[in-house]
Parts: C-alpha cells; structure tokens; sequence
C-alpha cells in the first residue's frame, strides 16, 4: 500500500488547450480501477472546443456546456473529456453516470461541481477539479447519495472550501467516497477556521481512502456537524490548519467515525487530530483514532481534551516524506510511519 503514493511529476503543455502544470496526484489502487474504467469505450466524449462551440449556441446558460453534456447521458454510461481546460459551473442531476477524462489525457474542470440530492451513484474519476466560481461556494458539493471520486485532483486555490458532504436544506449524503485522489489548497488565508479540505458535514457511511490532503487553510477533514460512520483510512494528511476534528452542535454529535491507517502531521494552527463540541452539546460517541501515525502538530499530535473519541496504538514519528513541497508524500520503506500506512 505504500507504493499507492506516488510523486507528482512534472508536466509539459505541448499542444493548444493542454495543462502546462504538472499532473494530479493519483494513488496506485485509484489508477487500476480508473484505468479499469477507462477500458471500456466512453459512451459519449466532449472537445474543449465542442464545448466552446455550445457554449456560444447557448449563451443564456453561460459556459455550462460540461453540465448539459453528463446530463444527457443515461444511467450506466460514461461521459469523457477530451484534454484541455473547460469553463464553467458544473451542476449534476442524473443518476447512475460517470464523468471522466479521456484515457491518458488531462482534463481540468474550472467551476462549481454539485452532485444535487436526486443524483444517485455518480461517479468521478481521473480530473482535475479547480472550484473557484463566482458564487464563492464550496465544491464539490454533495448532496446526493453513492457519489465517487476516484484519482481526482481538487482544489480552489485558496479561494474557499473544497469538499462539502450533505446539508441539511439540500441533501443529507449517504455512502459518498473520496479515494486515490489529492485535495490541496482549499480555503481562504488567512485561515478563518471555517474553510476546509473536506468538510462531511451532514452524512452518513462516508470512505475517505487513500489521498493525500494538504495545505488547506483550516482543517484538512472536518466531522462537523453531523456525520456519522465516516472511515478515513490510509490517507497522508499534511500541513493543514489541523488534521482532523470531531464535532458537533445544535444537539447532534459526530460519531462512529473511525481514523485508521492514517499519517496525520504538520498541523500548522493548533493539534493534528482534536475534538470541538460546544457548551451543552452532546459528545460524540463511538469515534475511535487507531494506529495512526502523528507528527509535529503545533500545538501537540492528539488533543483529547474535548472529548468525544479515543485514541489508540498511534505512533509518534516523522514520517519523513520525499519531497513534501514538490507534492511528493513517498515514505521510504525504513520510515517508521510506512508500516502504518501500509495496514500492517
């Protein structure tokens, strides 16, 4: 499992319409089911230029030539971008659809993506995702249930929150995944403690697997103020405001969640794993922190002074990463956080 982390090499625009940054970061697991995914034929593709073209047709709807294309597939088929950058606001309501590049090629989304409540199992896969929008909101959003995101590169270049799972007004989440993908730069600096990399706010039986988080403003996943069941697992979580909080409010409290297999460091405002639950508010019960390693958080590695979960069998070491400020999270097998990471 530790070779599901991978350096991010470096990139080349060699032709019109291709990305001249270097590629995501994609994990090992989330590039065989992705590049399983891409075997079979796309049932439909878009051009940047297509787009382009639509766009102009339409221009009430402004540029959301993304959104018409993977709403008019059917359950069960898979919507594929040809490489290059495509503009606009990215609102998904059919269920049972895939959205993806094209096999081998980069593709960047710049704009909202919302998985609305009646979008069941929508799947994305092997983009980049740029969530910067006029509207300032997070993205993705997700408010339907069975969504994946799978060898996904997510960011809004500190221009607010990335990731928000459920809500009470729009759609509680159920069995949302976020696997193999990289999740960076997300909130607005100077930190707020309100902008996040992953906020599972109102969701339930949540996975998030296999990713390298780092680099957001405030907390690099959030547990606020109602999820229930999330399992984070076998991610690097690096340089955020923290790592990871339990929380709750207005009478709920997160709980059995779980935090396992993870390498938690840096935490550049307060703790790498912590606890937040206001006067009067119910804790959180059931939230277990497991053989984990944690490392060099500013104000400690695991406060449990908020209550609200344990921790168990982590280990306290440097994990040592290869090039951290390059994007490269490789440990190196002598790492004393390697053995956690891999499961064993």
């Amino acid at each position: 499992m530790i070779a599901a982390l991978v350096a991010i090499a470096s990139g080349r625009a060699d032709a019109p319409g291709t990305l001249p940054e270097r590629p995501p970061f994609v994990g090992a697991a989330a590039i065989a089911r992705s590049g399983a995914a891409g075997a079979a034929a796309c049932d439909r593709t878009l051009t940047v230029r297509a787009a382009r073209r639509l766009a102009r047709m339409r221009s009430t709807h402004g540029g959301r030539a993304v959104e018409r294309f993977v709403n008019a597939m059917r359950p069960g088929q898979t919507a594929c971008l040809r490489r290059g950058i495509y503009r606009g606001d990215v609102a998904i309501w059919r269920s049972g659809v895939t959205l993806r590049s094209w096999p081998g090629e980069r593709v960047r989304i710049v704009g909202r993506i919302w998985i609305k409540r009646r979008a069941r199992d929508v799947e994305l896969h092997a983009l980049e995702l740029d969530g910067r929008n006029r509207a300032r909101l997070p993205s993705p959003t997700v408010n339907g249930d069975g969504a994946r995101f799978v060898g996904v590169d997510v960011t809004t270049r500190n221009a607010g929150i990335c990731f928000i799972i459920g809500s009470t007004r729009y759609g509680r989440a159920v069995g949302t995944a976020i696997e193999g993908s990289r999740i960076h730069h997300c909130g607005r600096l100077p930190a707020r403690n309100t902008e996040h990399g992953i906020y599972v706010a109102e969701a339930d039986d949540t996975l998030i697997a296999g990713n390298v988080i780092h680099d957001n403003a405030d907390r690099g996943i959030q547990l606020y103020p109602n999820a229930q069941r999330t399992v984070i697992e076998r991610n690097v979580i690096d340089r955020n405001g923290q790592g990871i909080i339990f929380s709750g409010a207005d009478g709920h409290a997160s709980s059995g969640n779980v935090v396992r297999n993870n390498v938690i460091s840096n935490a550049r405002i307060r703790a790498d794993v912590e606890s937040w639950y206001p006067a009067g508010n119910p804790r959180g019960v059931g939230n277990v922190v497991v053989r984990n390693c944690v490392f060099g958080g500013r104000t400690g590695t695991i406060d449990l002074s908020g209550g609200g979960f344990v921790a168990i069998d982590n280990v306290v070491a440097d994990p040592g990463y290869a090039d951290p400020a390059a994007g490269d999270y490789r440990l190196a097998p002598t790492s004393p956080c390697a053995p956690v990471l891999a499961g064993s």
